[in-house]
């Protein structure tokens, strides 16, 4: 087979097309035969530059995910670490032989914080009461106050309990254990996603009060 020589003949920008106009410095080289067109840079500097800042916004993308990753991971194993040990506070009173008998707080009504999420971590409470409860949840249970000596009259139930009680978790019997610990965040976390130092866990478990198992 014959050699054929290439030739490369170089030409103008022409200046009707965008992406070969002098100002973004594109030249047009011919190669081979057919004289078929590739494009090239005159200044490839400004392509790495922008190279280097696409890349260095894609890395601190990829750091945010990886360490938003390891701190949920360390909040994770923190929350049940916690939870473990409230259990274990709860547990030795619930086997006890005297009973440690918690007092919770009523709560009326829950006031949406910032976030517009109930239940959260920023919503504030209104106190409520023992009457409260016993006029909107246990006097309910009843027709009429005159039919709650029918249900007094029965052997073993709860709402007579409740209703001449002060607590329910009182008249339930129910000890409560709670824990309380503190996670460090990470130094990434702190400056990309979470500007705090800390994050408090809180761990809250109730169990029934068994009479002295052991």
């Amino acid at each position: 087979m014959a050699a054929v020589a290439v030739a490369e003949e170089e030409v103008d920008a022409v200046d009707t097309n965008p992406l070969q106009s002098a100002e973004c410095g594109v030249r047009i080289y011919k190669f081979g035969l057919m004289g078929t067109p590739r494009f090239r840079l005159s200044n490839p500097q400004s392509l790495r530059g922008q190279a280097l800042i696409e890349f260095m916004i894609g890395l601190i993308g990829i750091l945010a995910l990886f360490a938003g990753l390891l701190q949920i991971a360390s909040l994770s194993r923190t929350h049940t670490e916690s939870m473990v040990e409230a259990r274990h506070e709860a547990a030795e009173d619930a086997m006890g032989d005297t009973a440690f008998f918690a007092f919770p707080d009523f709560i009326e009504a829950v006031v949406e914080g910032a976030d517009g999420s109930r239940y959260s971590a920023d919503d504030s409470f209104t106190d409520g009461s023992s009457s409260d409860f016993l006029d909107y949840l246990v006097e309910p249970s009843a027709p009429s106050a005159t039919e709650w000596s029918i249900i007094d009259g029965a052997t073993g139930n709860q709402l007579s309990m409740l209703r001449s009680g002060l607590s329910p978790a009182y008249e339930m019997q129910m000890v409560r254990g709670t824990d309380s610990r503190d996670v460090d965040v990470i130094p990434a976390v702190q400056h990309l996603i979470y500007d705090t130092e800390t994050i408090e866990i809180q761990s809250t478990v109730w169990l029934p009060w068994l009479g002295g198992i052991y």
